[in-house]
């Protein structure tokens, strides 16, 4: 748009108040943006709270959630090998996922009271 029309076309395409007007009367667009001001605060909960492999395990689920639901508004005119595909993968990362190849069997940490009194009775045992 920039390169064919120069910056008037941009703005008068993005930043008028005539496109504003134009944003807000399309009732899918306004659905578009508040789902994804959804998303966004739902992604930065769970990158503040849980790791960052949670978030995209919980984007697989919405890949499958997606396209169960366009599946049974579209018939099978909308499966596509794309959509397997993509279907295939999202399921294979959540099984990826869940069988936890990535799990530590470390020890918990002590805590610092339980150090202190460990080495108390070290020091104990020495000195006997």
């Amino acid at each position: 748009m920039l390169c064919i029309g120069g910056f008037n076309e941009l703005y008068s395409e993005l930043m008028a108040p005539a496109a504003w007007v134009k944003l807000r009367t399309d009732p899918y667009m306004m659905a578009s943006v508040g789902w994804l001001v959804v998303f966004g605060i739902l992604c930065a909960y769970l990158l503040k709270e849980l790791s960052n492999i949670v978030k995209e395990v919980s984007g697989a689920f919405v890949v499958i959630t997606c396209l169960g639901v366009q599946w049974m508004i579209q018939g099978n005119s909308a499966i596509t090998a794309t959509g397997i595909m993509a279907m295939t993968m999202a399921f294979l990362g959540i099984s990826t996922y869940n069988t936890d190849p990535f799990a530590n069997n470390l020890p918990a940490p002590k805590k610092e009271a339980e150090i202190t009194k460990n080495l108390g009775e070290k020091a104990e045992d020495t000195v006997a």
